[in-house]
């Protein structure tokens, strides 16, 4: 029977698109959001992502954070009693664990709190404890750097931010929700919501009307004007910011529109991708959080907007 071996599992992520509130961000399963250096002979990232220093400094030089060389590392080490051929198998299965798990975490994070956090590559390596065989020292060594294709293109138009007050109830967030959401409807919402960190704005705006629509809409006419009053009443109490809502919803809708009919994109802007975003981001959490039916939300929004005079001069 082969002999156990102690094994230390290390797993790291360079991340992108926070500031160093991240940090206090609790990722579960004993990961940590870990600040690291890109300086080689510190923390030895060049060797945890097999490159050298101009390699290390090329591929995350903008994941930095503030001045320095400092960064952010979704980090987690571990040791765990294992023969070698248990470690082979227990390797491919907590990789593909791992991945998915620090995707999950990292798409819940993105849903609750604007900014483009993801990360490109993830280092994993087992490696066991040396032992003497003869005069020689052998070890095991099982290690790989696996890319993550979608994070790639990922378009930072905003920064991670969260303030001390709102980390508690982002933790208890990112820790309760499960992807994909059961309700398929609220998914396919959120999947085109977490796909606009990824692609260009014109492709993002149609996307997150898309995702609106999905809400609030049904299979009706004048969708401009339903969704934007639908959407601003559904998010806001006070009617300023109601009314403010509205307006944003409908130029925004129409930016949309002159893309998809006529290929004009050039006037969609940031700040229009960040509104839409902030947008689906509340309608979903409050759905999910609530509970809600799609119909029964729809028909309680008809009636409000038919009983509010600001808006009785507009079909509903």
């Amino acid at each position: 029977m082969d002999n156990k071996l102690v094994y230390t599992v290390i797993l790291c992520a360079v991340i992108f698109g926070s500031d160093e509130t991240l940090l206090n961000v609790d990722l579960g399963e004993e990961f940590i959001f870990k600040r690291m250096s890109l300086k080689p002979l510190k923390d030895h990232l060049d060797l945890t992502f097999k490159t050298d220093a101009m390699g290390l400094r090329r591929d995350y030089e903008t994941a930095r954070i503030g001045e320095n060389l400092d960064i952010i590392c979704a980090f987690k080490s571990y040791t765990i009693c294992l023969t070698e051929i248990e470690a082979e198998k227990y390797y491919k299965e907590m990789s593909d664990y791992v991945l998915t798990y620090l995707d999950d975490r990292i798409r819940a994070i993105r849903l609750f709190v604007e900014g483009p956090i993801h990360f490109k590559k993830l280092s994993i390596e087992m490696k066991s404890e040396t032992l003497r065989s003869g005069e020689t020292d052998m070890c095991s060594n099982i290690n790989s750097v696996i890319p993550i294709g979608e994070a790639v293109g990922t378009s930072s138009i905003s920064l991670f931010h969260c303030d001390n007050e709102n980390i508690n109830e982002l933790n208890n967030n990112i820790s309760s929700v499960k992807f994909p959401l059961s309700d398929v409807l609220l998914n396919n919402c959120h999947r085109y919501y977490d796909l606009s960190y990824h692609l260009d704005n014109f492709i993002s705006i149609t996307l997150l009307i898309t995702s609106l629509e999905i809400l609030f809409l049904n299979n009706e006419n004048a969708k401009k004007e339903k969704l934007a009053k639908r959407c601003s009443i559904f998010l806001y109490d006070n009617r300023n910011d109601q009314v403010s809502c509205y307006k944003k919803l409908i130029i925004a809708y129409k930016k949309r529109s002159d893309f998809v009919h006529d290929g004009n994109c050039l006037q969609i802007i940031n700040e229009d991708i960040l509104f839409l975003r902030d947008c689906v981001r509340k309608s979903l959490i409050k759905y999910v959080n609530n509970n809600y039916r799609k119909s029964d939300v729809i028909k309680m929004l008809k009636t409000t907007i038919k009983n509010l005079d600001y808006w009785s001069d507009t079909r509903t």
